[in-house]
């Protein structure tokens, strides 16, 4: 089979440098050098691809000109060069060509990865780990053709179904009449300790239970969560649920509640967690059409590998975005603050307070912040509300609202209020 891929490759090579830039055309649309398994191939073609972007003739002589003397050596000089053209049955068949040398560098990825996927086993992770791992091997593969590349006609064409199709159907709650509902990217909320961001995404959640929903926990168990969100639902306060302090009217109200939150499509994680494993889980889930949106709690929770701390962020949000992407869902990412904002005469978060890394905020598609003034200054007049406003937003502008707190059942509602400008003006979104 070896032999037969060279042969083809040959033909592939040959047909360019006889057929022109046409012939190029319709070859690059299939292959990139990589996928030639002889290191002359790779050579040629990218002689040929640079000849192309140069706007050079293609021919023998021109491409022999534009090898380096390193890499000409390299190939045997014009001798391999009229070999392969030799070797070249019909320009008409390159295309057919170009597909079978495709098939075999895919099959040579295939035995590659299934070569890792082997040495895996022999690793110290769990076997969740593993497999995480073995699925973004197997992964690298599909991503890495020649056919995911769009021509400029099917990037329109995307574009104009982008434009028409209609809102998302997964509705925040909150702040949807500004972003159309959630939509496939990397979402962040990300605030201080006690602002509430756990409260806001547990809300979420809530408005999207008859949808599959995965929540990844990393800072509080199930048994909790649960407890706020029933809170949430019966408008039982919280303290009374978590005290075991109702009464014998309430008991009822509190298990009709409990009954519906168990029987909603959210599945809460609690356990500690590697991105790897979150990545797998999610994936899983996806195949099994279980999946509509994810929400991990909180970024700086999650487990990772990097040299430091930074660098395991970036690789967090690296992949949280690559997940979001990949399966077509809106990822939901919580995130802490530096506590630098604190120390600030206005401490109203800003992008360059995202914790620890900026990958956070290069990575993401939206980020948002919620602040409570009145954590921070007794004499406010916003008292009772959380301002929830956009510090990126890659689809569109900026945009702040208002929350009410109803904090005794973990719960915001969009507020009519307005929150006084006198403190907001000082920093531009």
């Amino acid at each position: 089979m070896k032999a037969i891929s060279i042969e083809t490759e040959n033909a592939v090579i040959g047909a360019m440098l006889v057929g022109g830039s046409k012939t190029y055309h319709q070859v690059s649309a299939i292959l990139s050098a990589k996928d030639f398994y002889q290191l002359e191939n790779q050579i040629l073609f990218n002689a040929i691809e640079t000849a192309v972007e140069n706007k050079l003739s293609i021919d023998p002589v021109t491409i022999a000109e534009t090898l380096s003397s390193a890499n000409l050596a390299n190939i045997g000089g014009m001798t391999y060069i009229t070999q392969v053209i030799s070797e070249t049955p019909s320009t008409a068949n390159a295309a057919t060509y170009a597909r079978i040398v495709l098939d075999n560098s895919q099959l040579r990825s295939l035995v590659s990865a299934g070569t890792s996927i082997i040495e895996l086993s022999t690793g110290d992770e769990s076997t969740i780990e593993k497999i995480a791992k073995a699925q973004e091997v197997v992964g690298d593969i599909a991503k890495n053709q020649k056919q995911d590349d769009k021509s400029s006609s099917d990037a329109v064409k995307e574009l104009i179904e982008w434009m028409q199709r209609e809102d998302s159907e997964l509705k925040s709650g909150f702040f949807d009449e500004h972003t159309g509902g959630l939509f496939a990217g990397l979402i962040v909320i990300a605030a201080g300790t006690g602002q509430g961001k756990s409260t806001l995404a547990l809300n979420i959640a809530y408005n999207l239970r008859n949808k599959n929903i995965a929540y990844y926990s990393l800072e509080m168990p199930v048994a909790q969560l649960m407890m706020r969100m029933v809170s949430n639902d019966c408008g039982l306060q919280f303290s009374r649920i978590r005290d075991k302090s109702l009464n014998v009217s309430e008991w009822p109200i509190f298990a009709e509640s409990a009954k519906k939150i168990k029987e909603s499509n959210i599945r809460f994680i609690d356990n500690g967690i590697h991105i790897n494993q979150l990545c797998a889980h999610a994936r899983n889930m996806k195949n099994k059409g279980q999946l509509d949106l994810v929400i991990v709690d909180y970024i700086q929770l999650v487990g990772s590998d990097g040299q430091n701390r930074e660098r395991e962020v970036a690789n967090i949000t690296r992949k949280l975005k690559g997940l979001s992407m990949d399966l077509d869902v809106p990822v939901i990412a919580l995130s802490q603050l530096s506590r630098d904002h604190e120390k600030r005469a206005n401490p109203r978060p800003s992008l360059r307070d995202l914790r620890e890394s900026g990958a956070v905020e290069q990575d993401s598609d939206l980020v948002m912040f919620l602040y409570d003034e009145s954590k921070y200054k007794d004499d406010t007049t916003n008292q009772g509300l959380t301002e929830l406003y956009s510090g990126k937003f890659r689809h569109g502008e900026n945009f702040s609202t208002v929350l009410d707190q109803q904090l005794a059942n973990y719960r915001f509602k969009v507020s009519e209020a307005v929150i006084s400008q006198q403190e907001a003006t000082r920093y531009k979104l």
